[in-house]
């Protein structure tokens, strides 16, 4: 893919915080409970960090490796409910009491939010596996006897480690990358339910017209023109269109570009697919073949 060079812009607000209870990690597969949505969001304040390690060789730097340590977060917000405080920290909770002894166990999560930037658009980020550590949410302080009242709010602490089913920790993507023909409210509606959903576009369609040319040729005419840095090409068949899938690599497919004039007979079917510079699939559309006698 070409990288273009955009604007970078600030962020502005964060919502959306949503965990999902890890029921199973293994070698073949992470599965997850329901999803929890935490309203009241403040701040997420990533703990990652990291740095280089030097070794010296024939008197200098020979070689640089990098690391990267205590991936996570700590969330600010408006409160950490009881029941949210018991998930996140294996706690007893019977009768909405909340019981905090020696006996407490590791509970692992996933958990998804989305980044607010200046331009309207979002940024979405989710870790794959974690736990809390820590909720500060029985702590407070006196309300004023005048003046305005200070609002107190909650804090607790997430510390990300790799999934066991493929070592990974955290995924995040712009609303302006996401692929082809996939909207906004689509994507959201899988983000913050399945932990597990891989965003992908949709092929889209394109309109092929085919209309006589010289003797045994057709002029092939497409609409919309392909996005820059994009091509078209095609492929005939005698009976049926050839089908495509997005993301399929038509390498073998022949290009051409719109209003030119082909070699094909009357009846058979032709296909046209935009692709990406990479031979990807991105629309497509068919049309039955028409010649000049």
């Amino acid at each position: 893919m070409a990288l273009t060079n955009k604007k970078p812009l600030p962020t502005i607000g964060v919502d959306k915080y949503t965990f999902f209870p890890l029921t199973e990690d293994t070698a073949e597969g992470a599965t997850y409970g329901e999803a929890y949505s935490l309203k009241g969001t403040v701040e997420i304040s990533p703990t990652d960090s990291g740095g280089s390690d030097v070794f010296d060789a024939d008197n200098g730097a020979y070689e640089t490796s990098s690391y990267i340590e205590k991936l996570g977060h700590e969330i600010t917000n408006a409160d950490i409910p009881p029941e949210v405080d018991a998930m996140w920290r294996g706690l007893e909770r019977k009768n909405g009491l909340v019981t905090v002894g020696n006996d407490t166990k590791t509970v692992y999560f996933a958990v998804a939010w989305r980044i607010l930037k200046s331009d309207g658009t979002y940024r979405y980020v989710r870790y794959l596996k974690g736990s809390y550590s820590f909720a500060s949410n029985v702590g407070g302080k006196t309300k004023p006897s005048s003046g305005s009242i200070e609002r107190q709010t909650a804090k607790a602490t997430y510390t990300a480690i790799q999934r066991d089913f493929d070592n990974m920790y955290y995924e995040y993507i712009d609303e302006t990358e996401l692929p082809e023909g996939l909207t906004k409210e689509e994507f959201e509606e899988n983000w913050f339910t399945d932990m597990n959903y891989y965003p992908a576009g949709k092929l889209g369609t394109l309109s092929v017209n085919s209309s006589a040319g010289t003797s045994g040729n057709t002029v092939i005419t497409v609409t919309p023109s392909p996005q820059e840095g994009n091509k078209l090409v095609y492929k005939t068949d005698e009976s049926t269109a050839p089908t495509v899938s997005y993301d399929e690599v038509l390498s073998d497919w022949t290009e051409f570009t719109s209003g030119d004039e082909i070699t094909a007979t009357t009846g058979h079917k032709i296909t046209v697919a935009e692709v990406t510079a990479e031979n990807k699939a991105v629309k497509s559309g068919s049309a039955d073949i028409v010649s000049g006698e």
